[in-house]
């Protein structure tokens, strides 16, 4: 799955044919209404998604099953412990019988690369608010610092914690009992079976046998023929506008490469579109979609004002995290009126980190001499030919100061934290969704759905009453999107 705005022009052509979440929480919550929908079926098992949009899949299907409906999963394998996961919400899972559950748990490494800088003759000059924001430690440790290792470990924990409580729940049995399978994968197929896990061994076709005889005369029909069915909501219906901010926050507009599916949050077209949904009467309210690691500081800074003037202008703001909401991408959510993560999303990272690599050895080893004039002291600051000056350093370490007094600072104001609950809260430490609720850094778990729910709350509309989601800004033609290719 791929995250992003329902009318993107590339549509799920990025990197194969993907489809977009929002398309399938679509399918999903207009078929648990349809009554000529006899089942849900899924072939799964390599989906590749991130523990948030997992949650968000498997409570779509939790709600399908609750209209009364069976839903069926079934895997050729089951490849890591998040597509495990998923599988726990199907009423039914069958696996094929040369498969295997790679149900193993989490794990993360992370490469220091400060030895092969050193033979290099490359100095990495860089420094971090605080102790946790550990993304420049690959670049100046040769191994993970304690803070390091206790922040991932803490959100692998809370992780691991709710994939066995949730499969505990669903398949019946001891959470204990889950941990151990979990030690014990990945499981062959008759293992899992055994297990609990699956509810069958078989091959696809002949699980299509057997829902084509339970339901005689049904025909399947594919996602993406069914979304292109479902009628538009009618326009007299309230509108709520949907602004998605994906990837690494930077300055200028939001670019997306259909070729490596990587986007970037453009400050400017974050901006343009809050203006104009602000602008728009019809617009009672905005969801913030939200699924960045961070970026850019001023950008970041400049997305938190428009969030923070559409609160000031009456149009009430509800921030909707996917699998990422960290340091910038958190920064650039935290003014909304209400902030919803996923149980698993990563987000907090409040803190900053900025430097340099200094190449001066690294050139002299191949002989290269550079030469140099300025004018003002501090003109040559950002060189990669030479370290900072004393002066200069404590410059910069005044700038990463500022940054972060400023970040924990708004970060206190819009969740009404005190300074010691901003502070544990913060010094760039990253949080599951779950754990982020406990230290007051977003008010609710939920998925989408949840977040168009508190959006109807804000602008009173009745909860049993349907709105219409309009992408702001407005999309593109393929022409207009092509050209902007990066």
């Amino acid at each position: 799955l791929s995250e992003g705005s329902p009318d993107s022009p590339f549509g799920h052509y990025a990197l194969g044919k993907r489809h977009l979440l929002s398309e399938v929480l679509e399918v999903l919550d207009q078929a648990a209404r349809d009554p000529r929908i006899k089942a849900l079926v899924v072939r799964a098992g390599d989906s590749g998604m991130g523990m948030a949009q997992t949650q968000e899949i498997l409570n779509a299907v939790t709600k399908f099953r609750l209209s009364g409906r069976p839903a069926y999963l079934f895997a050729a394998s089951m490849n890591g412990t998040v597509d495990c996961y998923l599988a726990s919400a199907f009423g039914e899972v069958w696996l094929q019988p040369s498969g295997e559950m790679g149900l193993t748990g989490f794990a993360m490494e992370n490469p220091f690369l400060k030895g092969t800088l050193d033979s290099l003759g490359v100095e990495a000059v860089f420094s971090a608010r605080r102790e946790y924001k550990s993304a420049p430690e690959m670049f100046t440790n040769t191994e993970m610092t304690g803070p390091s290792r206790e922040s991932l470990a803490a959100l692998l924990a809370s992780w691991s914690s709710q994939v066995v409580a949730d499969i505990a729940r669903s398949r019946k049995l001891s959470p204990e009992r889950v941990r151990a399978l979990i030690d014990q994968a990945p499981l062959q197929a008759r293992q899992a079976l055994a297990a609990g896990l699956v509810d069958h061994l078989g091959y696809y076709d002949e699980l299509t046998s057997v829902i084509e005889a339970k339901f005689h005369g049904a025909k399947p029909v594919e996602l993406s023929a069914y979304d292109a069915a479902i009628p538009d909501p009618p326009h007299s219906l309230p509108q709520v506008a949907v602004i998605h901010g994906l990837g690494t926050v930077l300055p200028g507009e939001s670019r997306f490469s259909p070729l490596t599916a990587n986007a970037s949050m453009g400050a400017e077209t974050i901006l343009q579109a809050f203006e104009a949904a602000i602008k728009d009467d019809a617009i009672v309210a905005i969801i913030f979609r939200v699924d960045s690691p961070g970026g850019d500081y001023t950008a970041s800074d400049a997305i938190w004002h428009e969030v923070k003037g559409a609160r000031e202008k009456g149009k009430p703001v509800v921030a909707s995290m996917g699998d990422l909401a960290a340091s910038g991408g958190y920064f650039a959510s935290m003014a909304a009126n209400r902030i919803i993560a996923a149980p698993g999303t990563i987000t907090g990272s409040i803190g900053v980190f900025s430097g340099k690599f200094v190449l001066r050895d690294f050139w002299n080893k191949f002989g290269v001499r550079w030469g140099e004039v300025h004018v003002g002291a501090n003109a040559p600051m950002w060189s990669s030919n030479s370290d900072f000056t004393p002066e200069q350093r404590v410059r910069f370490e005044a700038m990463l100061d500022a940054i972060y007094a400023d970040f924990t600072t708004k970060a206190a104001a819009d969740r009404n934290l005190t300074p010691e609950q901003i502070d544990h809260a913060a010094r760039g430490r990253v949080f599951t969704g779950a754990d982020a609720l406990q230290v007051g850094l977003v008010d609710a778990l939920g998925d989408f759905g949840t977040a168009v729910e508190h959006a109807k709350k804000l602008a009173k509309i009745p909860a049993v009453d349907r709105v219409n989601l309009v992408s702001f800004p407005k999309p593109k033609g393929l022409g207009e999107a092509l050209a902007d290719v990066s």
